[in-house]
């Protein structure tokens, strides 16, 4: 057999055993506890395994909201693992254009309005290195995520409805790596974060997404997250269905990558896509308004915010960016 016949074989074979091991994990309650004969969200992602999708099938009349639970969840640590709120019976994205308002129907709501999420702190600080040094760790102990992605590539979630708490560090998605796994390609797409699903109650966070990047104690040899994409993919079929809506938050999107891609967001808009969202009048975020949406810091290289004027799906690929208020009425800059 030649060389190139083999490393065909020894691929296919690796592909169909992906394939075969492939899952799909379904959560059945609300409940943070575990019940017999019922799965929940912690016990979902702790079953998670490469190229599982946890799926949603909790009885009872819809919206569904899970609280998250004590510490939060465990982190997401597999590749190409996907969460798809869409699977709850009784919802479905959004089929208009960027222009016109966001009528998905979701059905499952991430509620950390309890304050509870997980810390990003994979990797405690070291006691013999100065506080201000993370001994490579991205993020302080004190920053919290309702989904935190630590080494999962390609991780996506679609159909959820994220809400939070001012009163904590919180972020809705917040990716993380290391030198042993990259998180890249990551994919929130379809979501509503921030806005609950009546389209105008709003439960902001400390930001939407983030992307930390990872160095050691001198911060040289940074690593990062790269190729996330918020919104729309390149080439997407069906453009409309990956378009999420982000509002309230102190910062929508910070992200430290490379190949980070936003498009098709309403970002301070609300769903009807008539109104913005002023965060400086806001009773708890006015003192903190950042006014910033969009943070690309650091590791920024081929960033695409908005369409990228391939000709594809271009005019669904703008971003709908509104609610940052005049400096008169805002926060001081300094």
């Amino acid at each position: 057999m030649k060389k190139s016949a083999r490393l065909f074989a020894i691929t296919a074979i690796a592909a169909y055993a992906y394939t075969l091991h492939a899952a799909v994990i379904t959560v059945t309650t609300t409940n943070t506890a575990v019940v017999a004969g019922e799965t929940n969200l912690t016990q979902a992602i702790q079953m998670l395994h490469d190229g599982d999708t946890i799926a949603f099938n909790i009885p009872g009349p819809g919206p569904r909201y899970i609280p998250t639970p004590p510490g939060g969840y465990p982190f997401i640590t597999n590749n190409n693992v996907t969460i798809d709120g869409y699977t709850q019976p009784g919802s479905s994205p959004n089929s208009n254009p960027i222009l016109k308002p966001n009528n998905a129907r979701i059905q499952i709501v991430l509620d950390s309005r309890n304050g509870n999420a997980k810390s990003m702190d994979y990797q405690p600080d070291d006691p013999t290195t100065p506080d201000d040094e993370h001994k490579g760790a991205a993020y302080d102990p004190d920053e919290l995520a309702i989904l935190g992605i630590f080494r999962g590539e390609n991780f996506h979630v679609q159909g959820v409805c994220f809400l939070g708490s001012f009163s904590a560090a919180i972020y809705c998605v917040a990716f993380a790596r290391d030198y042993v796994g990259t998180a890249n390609g990551g994919h929130v797409s379809g979501c509503w974060m921030g806005v609950d699903v009546d389209g105008s109650s709003v439960f902001g966070t400390a930001a939407a997404v983030v992307a930390s990047r990872h160095r050691d104690t001198n911060n040289l040899n940074q690593v990062s997250a790269d190729n996330l994409t918020i919104g729309v993919k390149a080439g997407a079929a069906n453009p409309q269905a990956q378009f999420n809506v982000i509002l309230g938050m102190v910062e929508a999107l910070g992200i430290e990558a490379n190949g980070t891609r936003i498009s098709g967001n309403f970002i301070g808009v609300f769903p009807d896509g008539l109104h913005d969202y002023n965060g400086a009048f806001h009773p708890e975020v006015g003192a903190t308004f950042d006014e910033t949406h969009i943070e690309i810091g650091r590791a920024n290289n081929n960033t695409v915010i908005g369409t990228d004027g391939d000709g594809v799906n271009d005019d669904n690929e703008r971003n709908i960016i509104g609610g940052v208020v005049p400096s008169s009425v805002g926060v001081p800059r300094g």
